[in-house]
């Protein structure tokens, strides 16, 4: 997975908590307590994008009011999530092969990548 990275397209096949869209992991493991007092736990990427409120304030609908500790995941969260996301509307999404410059899987780079992940391993014995 570290040669991998979701490129995303419109958002529309991205689910915002389940999918691992954000780095490693999905957000409703790393939030597991936001995501369950969120009302919108089957929320796409784009509608949450869409419902921001500005270009710096995600919007969070929350079945009550959040406790303290719980404004500080809500604070951790949004600051993970920044401000600069944006959506490629003429795709759905791709994966980019990193192990690659093209970006795109080529079983030579493969044998590349496993050359030099073994050679490191060699040196360090």
């Amino acid at each position: 997975m570290e040669n991998v990275e979701i490129k995303i397209g419109n958002g529309n096949r991205i689910m915002f908590w389940e999918d691992a869209w954000l780095g490693r992991g999905c957000l409703k493991e790393k939030y597991s307590r936001l995501f369950s007092i969120s009302n919108d736990k089957e929320v796409t990427l784009k509608e949450m994008l869409v419902n921001k409120v500005s270009d710096a304030e995600w919007c969070f609908n929350f079945r009550r009011n959040l406790l303290a500790w719980e404004e500080e995941d809500l604070s951790n969260l949004k600051m993970e999530l920044g401000i600069g996301l944006v959506l490629c509307l003429e795709n759905l999404y791709s994966i980019i092969w990193k192990a690659d410059r093209s970006g795109y899987f080529k079983v030579k780079s493969v044998f590349n990548w496993c050359e030099l992940s073994v050679g490191a391993m060699k040196n360090i014995s």
